[in-house]
């Protein structure tokens, strides 16, 4: 005698989700995985330029820093290559890894607003892949991606 299950009905290979069939070969975890991955893009970058309105003054601080970084190797105080930028207001002082990024942004596609907000973008698609890789070695597939 063969025990069964509550609630589980007997499987029929026949019925194909139609998400199975879009994938094909590809797992369905890859196929979530990158449908998480291009929602990200989509959300973080639906109207960049528009959301929020303008330049605060601590992007705009970064921003003209990374730009003449870019140009010249100096920053708006005249420092070559500065490990800490000071701002515009002498009061504090700016963490470079920021600007070191958004001035070789700058030197490969040129200084502009759209390149500026691409660098935060790209910092954060890469932080969620970090934070895939880490949750996956932490408690494994299932932890990073919910068990299908």
């Amino acid at each position: 005698m063969r025990l069964l299950r509550r609630n589980s009905a007997p499987r029929n290979d026949n019925m194909v989700s139609p998400i199975a069939k879009l994938v094909g070969n590809m797992s369905l975890r890859r196929f979530w995985l990158g449908l998480v991955f291009v929602m990200a893009v989509f959300l973080f970058t639906f109207k960049i330029l528009q959301v929020p309105p303008g330049v605060e003054t601590d992007e705009g601080v970064i921003a003209h820093n990374a730009a003449l970084i870019s140009k010249t190797g100096r920053d708006q105080n005249g420092r070559f290559l500065p490990v800490f930028i000071l701002s515009s207001d002498q009061l504090d002082w700016k963490q470079p890894v920021l600007i070191y990024l958004t001035a070789i942004y700058f030197k490969i596609f040129g200084t502009s607003l759209l390149v500026f907000k691409l660098v935060n973008v790209s910092l954060v698609l890469v932080s969620l892949g970090l934070m895939w890789i880490l949750l996956k070695e932490l408690f494994g597939d299932s932890g990073a991606v919910w068990e299908q």
